[in-house]
């Protein structure tokens, strides 16, 4: 029995465990349990985690041209319009408010004392046409002496008038002349139809609907708008009058014109020059270009300025499928230890990023393609 079991052991790699029983005729060896297997040898699979070699590049300038003509690296795009006969809001016509003449008359006392004037008399000029009313004075008229009082035409046009008249209540005589003048209220177009505001405002709302900005595009310069004011004219014309209020309107011709240009030109653009700066053996990883948008300068005219866009780039180690598998095969079979070693030194990784995940084993695979790879960035 002792020899058996130190076959057994033998046989086992030196564990077993053993079940006997005594039945009377000695000892009965039972089910031998076999030992549980130490994880040894090759690994079904290996995960290589590291990080790639890279640097920072930017593109040669940040500074573009965007030009009309094509002589810059960004083309430009100069859009116009033109309105024949815009035609503003209603416009309300100018008031003009009643005014009268207010004749200043001589007033003689030919009584031997003094007599008051007093005022709201009304009195009629020598032909009969014209009426004033004597505004009050302060002082009586001296005794065979004479005093000024102002007296008051009606709110309407008026014509020349003389006057000489003798209040039978007073004995007081009242003469002078008064001019032509005074109105009554009326209603007015002003000369010329006025401030042209109102129709370069609707000019300027007709033309700016005809200068869309595309989707993606940023104006470069403008929008710029003009008027022609040997085009204005109103209707009713200029010189219009009424009694009542009444709206006139205006109307005008005018142009414009902005520049444009599409933002994904600049990118495309700077996206090539940093591109051409990428060494061999490297590829971008990512790109800022424009991170605030691309920027038009102070010098900006209707076909020509510079756009400030700065652009700068992440490039990493090239790490392609072949050259992978190519790395991969250069592990196989390899200890975890001497992959360590051997990824930490190839270029394009950078020393002491490497992990080695492996899975029911203790050495690298010896397949190559059962090792993997994970890559940051």
């Amino acid at each position: 029995l002792a020899a058996i079991f130190v076959v057994l052991l033998l046989v086992t790699g030196g564990i077993a465990i053993v079940r006997a029983t005594n039945d009377g005729g000695g000892f009965n060896l039972g089910n031998i349990i076999p030992p549980t297997a130490t994880p040894t040898g090759y690994a079904r699979a290996a995960k290589i985690t590291f990080t790639r070699t890279t640097q920072s590049i930017a593109a040669p300038s940040s500074t573009l041209v965007a030009a009309t003509d094509g002589s810059g690296q960004v083309k430009a795009t100069l859009q116009t319009a033109s309105v024949t006969g815009a035609t503003s809001s209603a416009i309300t016509a100018t008031s003009q408010p009643a005014s009268q003449i207010i004749v200043l008359l001589t007033v003689t006392n030919n009584s031997g004392s003094a007599v008051t004037s007093g005022g709201g008399l009304t009195i009629t000029s020598t032909s009969g046409k014209v009426t004033c009313t004597l505004e009050s004075i302060q002082s009586p008229v001296p005794a065979n002496g004479t005093s000024q009082q102002k007296c008051d035409e009606p709110l309407q046009k008026e014509t020349a008038a003389h006057w000489d008249f003798t209040d039978p209540a007073t004995k007081l005589h009242y003469g002078g002349d008064s001019p032509a003048g005074g109105n009554t209220a009326y209603y007015f177009v002003p000369t010329n139809c006025g401030d042209s505001s109102p129709a370069v405002t609707a000019a300027q709302a007709a033309l700016a609907g005809q200068l869309s900005v595309p989707a993606g595009d940023v104006v470069l310069y403008g929008p710029k708008y003009g008027t022609d004011p040997a085009s204005l004219s109103c209707t009713p014309a200029a010189g219009t009058q009424q009694t009542s209020s009444f709206t006139f309107t205006q109307r005008i011709n005018g142009t414009g014109s902005q520049t444009v240009f599409a933002i994904s030109d600049v990118q495309q653009y700077q996206s090539a020059q940093v591109k051409a700066k990428i060494p061999t053996g490297y590829v971008l990883v990512a790109s800022q270009i424009c991170p605030d948008g691309p920027k038009v300068g102070t010098d900006a005219s209707a076909n020509r300025a510079t756009i400030t866009c700065p652009t700068t780039a992440t490039i990493g180690w090239d790490w392609s499928p072949a050259s992978l598998a190519q790395l991969a095969g250069g592990l196989t079979g390899a200890s975890v230890d001497t992959a360590q070693v051997q990824l930490n030194g190839t270029q394009g990784i950078v020393a002491g990023s490497v992990h080695i995940a492996l899975t029911d084993g203790s050495e690298m695979p010896q397949d190559a393609t059962a090792i993997t790879f994970a890559i940051t960035p």
